[in-house]
């Protein structure tokens, strides 16, 4: 008798064949899901309408955004300009000038004329190269965000650590007869307490947006930065990248 022929386990491997490239197909278009989920970004007030409208009025209040939800990650200004918020990991962070002075605590009170906001739980790091001024390091991002998942047509919150090289900050504080006027970015930043680092480590935390100019970003800008200054924070106008220093980007939002 004439052995078999061998076409039925060449046809039994063509039908495993055939039943594994879907499952692989499947989980390839899983993956890529995964990789381009957006992180969700979202926000109350705009600065065009705090600037040009003097529209300062409470949009938000962040003790009822903290009330259970877990990995929150926030930043903006009070109600009336009277201060700057940042929201790290759920736990609040505000800085306010009284008196002269810089004033940090951790209360939630008070309400928010402008706060973007965001939940993470994990991030992953990468480093960035020194040297780079704010404008260089958003155009950095740009050609950097899409190999973690992130499109740069899409905001998204970042964190920065590390040693900055040069860093100039401020904590608004506009005074209350001309918070109903529209006064410009020039002349809010005249009302603010400022401040300078060199050579310093420092963790940052900020939002990322080539859409949101004049809403969280400023005009010609892609990134509204805050430094932790513990248990305060800060508003950052440039700063310089430094030897070492690492972007933390989101995981999942």
């Amino acid at each position: 008798m004439m052995p078999q022929s061998t076409s039925i386990p060449m046809c039994s491997n063509r039908v495993h064949l055939l039943l594994i490239l879907p499952t692989l197909f499947l989980m390839a278009v899983v993956s890529g899901c995964q990789q381009s989920t957006p992180v969700t970004v979202n926000h109350a007030g705009a600065l065009m309408e705090i600037m040009m409208q003097g529209k300062t009025h409470a949009r938000v209040m962040p003790d009822t955004l903290i009330a259970g939800t877990p990995n929150l990650w926030a930043l903006g200004a009070t109600t009336d300009l009277k201060g700057e918020w940042l929201i790290r990991q759920s736990q609040p962070h505000l800085s306010q000038v009284q008196e002269g002075k810089l004033v940090h605590t951790k209360g939630a009170e008070q309400t928010a004329a402008l706060l973007v906001w965001s939940q993470v739980s994990e991030w992953k790091e990468q480093d960035i190269p020194s040297g780079l001024d704010q404008k260089a390091l958003g155009d950095w991002i740009v050609n950097q965000s899409e190999q973690h998942g992130l499109s740069p047509d899409s905001p998204f919150p970042i964190r920065l650590m590390g040693e900055v090289d040069t860093l100039a900050w401020h904590v608004i504080n506009v005074p209350d007869s001309l918070l109903t006027q529209a006064l410009g970015h020039a002349a809010h930043q005249r009302h603010a307490m400022r401040g300078q680092l060199a050579k310093q480590e420092v963790e940052i935390f900020g939002f990322f947006s080539t859409k949101h100019e004049r809403v969280y970003t400023h005009m010609g800008d892609k990134l509204h930065l805050h430094i932790f200054l513990d248990p305060g924070n800060a508003h950052i106008d440039e700063m310089k990248t430094g030897e070492g220093m690492k972007i933390l980007w989101p995981k999942e939002g």
